[in-house]
């Protein structure tokens, strides 16, 4: 809607990156949602509506109401590492959301020579870490459903 503030969705946003990515959206005038395990009350900040819930899995996403039947023209997913849930994750946004930005890791990149540029065109490639295994995995399910759905 023309002239209505972006309403975004973080799952994952009173971590590292989410806190500080709600504050400056928020500061920016969109109407910010942050999902998190459990209360903040240190984090409370104008602008911010806090959900208390988990947002691993679409199942747990589905149990909260305003998750189920608000639009979110944003929903940046800090969370994700597994690819089946992430999916799952797509699909109960499917339609309920604009853009779906799944947040990943330098992790999954392959290691470089110090200096080295990396971008998201660098090859992802790290056999040692699981979680970065488990992330690379998340990028090809993502990129796959964007194949599939546009």
């Amino acid at each position: 809607m023309e002239g209505q503030p972006l309403r975004v969705l973080v799952l994952g946003g009173t971590g590292i990156l989410g806190g500080p990515i709600c504050k400056l959206a928020a500061t920016q005038g969109m109407d910010v949602f942050c999902l998190s395990r459990s209360a903040h009350p240190n984090l409370q900040t104008d602008g911010i509506q806090y959900l208390v819930g988990h947002g691993l899995t679409a199942a747990e996403l589905a149990k909260n109401e305003l998750l189920k039947t608000t639009y979110f023209d944003v929903v940046m997913d800090l969370l994700s590492f597994e690819p089946d849930k992430l999916k799952e994750k797509l699909d109960f946004f499917n339609g309920n959301c604009g853009q779906y930005i799944f947040v990943s890791s330098a992790t999954v990149y392959a290691n470089t020579l110090p200096g080295t540029l990396i971008t998201e065109d660098h090859p992802l490639e790290n056999a040692i870490y699981t979680y970065a295994r488990q992330k690379i995995d998340c990028e090809h399910a993502i990129k796959s459903t964007c194949k599939k759905t546009g």
